[in-house]
């Protein structure tokens, strides 16, 4: 669980054309490309465009097609899904600029429940293809290890006294008993 409000998580992992990405990816990436595009075709859709170093040789280009849902569960509150693909999935118009690096591909969900007013739950799934033939088992768990560290990391973040959090989701579950809805 996250110590944060399901709505403002949702703006946490879908609004990344933010300040602070944007330093982090200078940081880790140097000066390799990064484009945004909102409202894609008047919609929850996003295109991203950006380049990640594997190693100081080696360098990656993710074309993503992102989008995001609210779907109102009866008996939980609001749930809200983000999911993206590569971007070839996409019909209209693509960056037309090529970056000279190999492409990676990565397809993924998240699943952000709301549990209490300021506590949710999140499910993340994600799929990374590197476009990398023969990669050593050391290298793959150093980057399955940068994976995990998101999701720690979005804990880490939002972290609120355990009490307080605790009371909310028991008030919560109260008021769910009371309406007489299954759990």
């Amino acid at each position: 669980t996250v110590d944060k409000a399901a709505e403002s998580l949702l703006a946490e992992v879908f609004e990344i054309d933010m300040y602070a990405n944007h330093r982090q990816h200078i940081e880790e990436n140097s000066n390799l490309v990064r484009k945004i595009r909102k409202n894609i075709d008047g919609t929850r859709s996003m295109h991203y465009h950006v380049g990640k170093s594997l190693t100081v040789l080696d360098k990656r280009l993710f074309e993503l097609w992102y989008s995001w849902k609210k779907i109102n569960a009866s008996n939980t509150g609001s749930t809200y899904i983000v999911g993206f693909v590569p971007l070839s999935e996409y019909s209209g118009r693509k960056f037309e600029e090529k970056e000279d690096y190999k492409s990676g591909k990565s397809t993924g969900i998240y699943i952000i429940e709301a549990i209490a007013p300021n506590v949710c739950r999140v499910t993340r799934i994600q799929h990374v293809d590197l476009n990398i033939t023969g990669l050593p088992t050391k290298a793959l768990k150093i980057l399955a290890k940068g994976q995990l560290a998101e999701a720690n990391m979005l804990q880490e973040k939002f972290r609120r006294n355990a009490k307080k959090v605790d009371e909310e989701v028991q008030q919560m579950l109260v008021e769910r008993m009371k309406q007489g809805v299954k759990l």
